[in-house]
């Protein structure tokens, strides 16, 4: 993975902690998967594209209907934090900014 997906030389790993490498792994999973996110609202644009003459009046479909993904769901509530922590983060936040 090192050497081939990161591209690092030896001695590049070898000066990496495991936390470094951890992070730079996670980076280049995240860049990937945009990447092929990316591809897909290319192939989904142009399937609407392609299908629009064969609607009604030419209007077309949105591709959003067309061919929804799952990355594009809305986060459920239990995603939300919780007022407790909201309100733990807005006293930290008025601290910081008191110079505390």
């Amino acid at each position: 993975m090192a050497y081939g997906w990161l591209n690092l030389s030896p001695e590049q790993l070898d000066n990496l902690t495991p936390r470094e490498l951890s992070n730079k792994l996670a980076g280049f999973e995240k860049l990937e998967e945009k990447r092929s996110q990316d591809d897909w609202y290319k192939f989904r644009m142009l399937a609407s594209t392609l299908l629009a003459p064969h609607t009604k009046n030419g209007r077309g479909i949105k591709p959003e209907k067309l061919w929804p993904f799952h990355w594009e769901k809305k986060q459920s509530k239990a995603n939300k934090m919780s007022k407790q922590r909201l309100e733990y983060l807005e006293s930290r936040s008025k601290l910081l900014k008191n110079g505390r």
